[in-house]
């Protein structure tokens, strides 16, 4: 009997649907040989897939579950950076996408794509190359910071992780903001949020709750006040439910764009609440470097106290705020989901 196919979109809106088209895209192809080896001993594997790889999924899906029947595989929507960050562990991911520059899959197989023999030829006339995971195959030159970086890729968003680190050249022709449009973007946005006073704290993984307590105790040390919340996928939907707040702190991965989320509050990094705070600019401007010193603090702290370190306000922030004190269970626990109904355990 062949296998039942099984298709969950996990993690993500229920309103968004995976569209399965007979579209071929050239060049574009797996390793077979590497993806038979690596499925032979495992249970579980993931399909991750970007909007603009889901029509190849269907042939993918029917060519691995042919030959191994018993294997549970899921397809789940991903964005178009696909980071590790905002998946579940599992034995073997697929990715119909290109990876996260910052945080890749231990066990991952890889889209190829091919490049003519005239463009090799010309990007071998440059000394400092970013090849995407779709070109893995060509990963020949170093990768230095403080030189111009020709990044061959056909993913914006890649290219735009990179613009805003140094100065790069596209080896496809994309419009992009450069690294100076961008850093005065962020310093006038800092600006107009210098005197606000309450500030949601938003992370998107456990790797990212020391960074968001820091900057907790640094905004309540210098008479503000912070409330930690734990998202793993920000949307606008999300956002906008957040009440009596009129500053968001996002930390996030620096490759994911989520600070131009359409919302009326201006969405800062840790750098840019590093720049409020200390009142100086660091021109090596990275969104997730936060260097302020809680210890150090001499501002006077004029926030009021009760119970276990509730901040008192004229306003009161409306939500669940991430309990972070020493004594609690850190980890991070997967919520229910589905219709509410009925809970066993209640």
């Amino acid at each position: 009997m062949p296998a039942l196919k099984r298709i969950f979109l996990l993690e993500k809106d229920t309103t968004q649907f995976l569209q399965i088209v007979s579209i071929f895209i050239p060049f574009m192809q797996l390793n077979w040989v590497d993806v038979f080896k690596k499925i032979e001993n495992i249970s579980e594997a993931f399909i991750l897939v970007s909007k603009e790889y889901s029509n190849l999924v269907e042939n993918i899906y029917d060519k691995i579950v042919e030959h191994k029947k018993e294997i549970n595989l899921f397809i789940i929507n991903a964005d178009n950076i696909i980071c590790s960050l905002k998946h579940k562990k599992t034995d073997l991911v697929i990715l119909l996408g290109v990876e996260c520059p910052e945080h890749g899959f231990e066990n991952a197989i890889y889209l190829q794509d091919k490049l003519g023999d005239e463009e090799i030829k010309h990007i071998n006339t440059f000394s400092n190359v970013y090849f995407d995971s779709t070109y893995l195959q060509y990963k020949s030159h170093s990768y230095i910071q403080n030189q111009e970086l020709l990044v061959v890729t056909k993913n914006e968003a890649i290219l735009r992780y990179f613009s805003r680190k140094m100065h790069v050249k596209p080896f496809y022709n994309f419009d992009i903001e450069n690294r100076f449009d961008y850093l005065t973007r962020r310093i006038n946005l800092a600006e107009i949020a210098k005197n606000n006073k309450t500030f949601a704290i938003i992370f998107v993984h456990e790797t990212y709750l020391s960074l968001a307590v820091k900057i907790k105790k640094s905004l309540e040390n210098r008479g503000r006040c912070g409330y930690l919340l734990f998202l793993r996928n920000i949307r606008y939907s999300r956002l906008v439910t957040i009440e009596n707040i009129d500053t968001l702190v996002l930390i996030d991965c620096p490759a994911y764009d989520n600070f131009n989320i359409d919302v009326t509050l201006p969405i800062l990094s840790p750098a840019d609440v590093q720049y409020i705070l200390s009142k100086k600019w660091d021109p090596k401007y990275e969104i997730n470097k936060f260097d302020i010193s809680v210890e150090n603090c001499k501002e006077k702290d004029i926030c009021i106290y009760q119970g276990a370190g509730k901040l008192i306000l004229d306003s009161d922030f409306f939500g669940v705020e991430f309990s972070s004190k020493d004594d609690d269970d850190l980890e991070i626990y997967e919520g229910k989901s589905g219709i509410a109904s009925e809970y066993t355990h209640e």
